[in-house]
């Protein structure tokens, strides 16, 4: 005999069935349309929202009720193309079902909205648990958070959750949307620290009050006065701001430019510097545009030395 225990080779592992499979499955369309069903959805709660190639809008009806059926939604919406105007309504279609509210659970929180006149963004997330965890590790410190553009509650939910003896600001100028963000404020519990205002941010503000200012929407127009006035809201020695935007990747170098130079001139009126800065990618938000953050930490110009231990004082 040769030497030695000779094993034998394991079985290839069996591929686990997922919800597409079945989909495909119970699908009686043309076989050349089945393989344009969608193998990617978002969910939130008891909705369902699709992508689909124009190649299925005959179709569009079947394709609703089964992934209504193998997916337990219902409703079944069709996305198609992003968002609208200042109160971001999403531009949706039913394909299946009647109205529904969802309600959305991530990380601990509770999301509730009209998915047909609301938008949610999941591939936010990340930032979102970004701006909890900033605030819980911060300690015992009084953070005092203005949310602009609030929506629903999408930065001000994680932020109240963990602001403790501070408050959090959520400014909204869509009643719907400030509709939900009290039901999301009181079924989270945390309207104790939140304070919802229904306006215009430009027109609500209180100068000289913020510690963090959060500003996620995509301000493209008239956005160098709305620089200012996120500036001017940070307390006399300084803080933090987070400031989302949409830019090519190629001219992203070009925008940063650009924003830096203004943050600056508006930071220097109110006797403050961008001490550091650091600016990260959030998701695609187009095809060659993505959404990105710049993170500003602004502290007095006098005696200011940037040194990077900044940064590591927010935590403390």
């Amino acid at each position: 005999m040769s030497g030695g225990w000779k094993s034998c080779p394991k079985p290839p592992k069996k591929r686990r069935r997922t919800p597409y499979d079945e989909i495909v499955e119970l699908c009686n369309l043309p076989p050349e349309i089945k393989e344009l069903l969608p193998r990617r959805w978002e969910r939130y709660g008891d909705v369902v929202i699709l992508k689909l190639p124009k190649e299925l809008t005959s179709y569009e009806r079947e394709v609703g009720r089964l992934y209504a059926e193998v997916l337990g939604a219902n409703l079944v919406l069709v996305d198609e193309g992003g968002v609208r105007g200042l109160t971001r309504c999403p531009v949706v279609r039913v394909i299946y079902g009647e109205e529904s509210e969802a309600f959305h659970k991530e990380n601990r929180l509770i999301y509730n909205f009209d998915p047909i006149r609301i938008m949610f963004s999941s591939g936010n997330i990340d930032e979102r648990i970004y701006v909890a965890e900033l605030l819980k590790g911060s300690g015992d410190r009084r953070w005092v958070v203005w949310d602009l553009f609030a929506g629903i509650g999408y930065f001000s939910l994680p932020a109240g959750r963990e602001v403790k003896g501070g408050a959090v600001v959520s400014v909204e100028i869509n009643p719907l949307a400030y509709y939900y963000l009290i039901k999301n404020l009181v079924f989270n519990e945390i309207t104790d620290r939140t304070i919802p205002v229904l306006g215009d941010n430009s027109k609500v503000i209180v100068p000289g009050t913020a510690d963090l200012t959060i500003s996620g929407y995509f301000v493209e127009e008239g956005w160098e006065e709305h620089v200012a006035r996120v500036c001017s809201l940070l307390k006399p020695e300084g803080g933090l701001i987070l400031y989302h935007f949409l830019a090519k990747k190629k001219e992203l170098e070009l925008r940063l430019a650009m924003l830096l130079k203004r943050f600056s001139r508006e930071l220097l009126n109110r006797n403050l510097d961008v001490a550091e800065h650091r600016c990260r990618r959030v998701k695609s938000y187009a095809p060659l545009v993505y959404h990105y953050v710049l993170e500003v930490l602004a502290r007095p110009t006098k005696g200011q030395k940037p040194s990077g231990e900044d940064w590591a004082s927010l935590y403390k």
